[in-house]
C-alpha cells in the first residue's frame, strides 16, 4: 500500500448529548487515537460562581485512523457515539484538514483545554462556535481588552454587529 492508503487522517465523530467523556474513554479502549478540545467556562447562575470544563465543539470529537487499514465501522457502535460524520448519509467518513486539527492540538494545554488560537487579524473571517449565532461566519471588526470580539455577521440580506467572547469564536 502506498499514498493515501498508508495515511492516518482525523475524522469528526458526533456524540450523544453530553457523552463526550464516555465516547472518548470507549474509543481509547478500542485503540483509537482521539482528540476533544475543551474550554473553561464561567457559570454564574448559581452562588458561588463556578468554572466548568466544556467541550469546545459541543457534541463532537475527533478520531484518527487509517480508512483502509483500521476497523473504523465499529466507531458507530461505540457507547456514547452517535455517528461518524460522513460525506453523504451512510457513505465514507469525511476527513478533516490535518492543519486545522494540528492547530487546535497546539493551542491546548496538558488538560486539552484551548488556551489560545493565536492572534487573529482584524478583517479575518470568524466562525461562531457557541450561542444563538453558532456556525455563522462573520468578519472580525475589533477586539477589546476583555477578549470581547465585535463581529460583523451577514444575515438575511443585512449586516449585524455582535459582541462575543473570544471563547465563542474561532478563525474560519
Amino acid at each position: 500500500m502506498s499514498g493515501l492508503q498508508d495515511k492516518e487522517r482525523w475524522y469528526a465523530v458526533q456524540v450523544k448529548s453530553q457523552k463526550e467523556k464516555s465516547a472518548l474513554t470507549n474509543l481509547d479502549r478500542q485503540g483509537f487515537v482521539t482528540f476533544c478540545p475543551w474550554q473553561l467556562r464561567t457559570i454564574s447562575q448559581s452562588r458561588p460562581v463556578k468554572i466548568v470544563r466544556k467541550p469546545f465543539f459541543s457534541g463532537y470529537l475527533f478520531v484518527r485512523f487509517n480508512l483502509y487499514r483500521d476497523n473504523w465501522p465499529k466507531i458507530n457502535n461505540t457507547f456514547g457515539v452517535r455517528r461518524l460524520v460522513t460525506v453523504h448519509a451512510g457513505q465514507m467518513p469525511k476527513p478533516m484538514p490535518d492543519e486545522v486539527i494540528e492547530r487546535l492540538i497546539a493551542s491546548c494545554d496538558a488538560d486539552m483545554c484551548i488556551q489560545s488560537l493565536g492572534d487573529i487579524a482584524l478583517g479575518s473571517t470568524i466562525r461562531v462556535v457557541n450561542g444563538p449565532f453558532s456556525d455563522m461566519l462573520g468578519q472580525l471588526q475589533s477586539v477589546d481588552s476583555n477578549e470581547r470580539f465585535t463581529i460583523l455577521l451577514s444575515m438575511m440580506s443585512s449586516e449585524l454587529k455582535v459582541r462575543l467572547h473570544r471563547s465563542d469564536v474561532i478563525e474560519a
